[in-house]
């Protein structure tokens, strides 16, 4: 799950995607999204038992979907609108957000829930 949502390849390429849009420093604002992703992960844990797994990763994965989506067109239309660098920032982070509460955190804590104690060990190792 964590995989398939591509926090990879948005860790991997965020400072170029800064570069592209006129961030003055790319490799600080990537460090930034790295700590707003400790952050957001720190609440979402606190947030996590309020709202309900099912429900959060739900609304997670819509969030993820939209903000890819968001960053898709924000490149599409680069040439032809100035404010899309400013589009492809938000977007970005929308992406570290949605991710931090969804798939980043509620996926350690399942696997504990599904497993009975004996495999627990055995199923997070795979």
């Amino acid at each position: 799950m964590m995989q398939f949502s591509g926090i990879d390849a948005v860790f991997y390429y965020s400072t170029t995607i800064f570069y592209e849009a006129d961030v003055a420093n790319p490799e600080l604002a990537t460090t930034s999204l790295g700590l707003v992703n400790v952050a957001i992960t720190f609440a979402a844990v606190k947030y996590m038992d309020v709202a309900g797994r099912k429900k959060l990763l739900t609304m997670s994965w819509i969030g993820l979907m939209a903000s890819y989506l968001l960053l898709t067109i924000s490149f599409v239309w680069k040439p032809y609108y100035d404010f899309m660098d400013s589009v492809s920032v938000l977007a970005v982070t929308g992406v570290i957000i949605f991710f931090a509460f969804g798939p980043g955190c509620i996926v350690w804590f399942i696997i504990a829930e599904i497993f009975p104690l004996y495999a627990r060990d055995t199923a997070m190792s795979a």
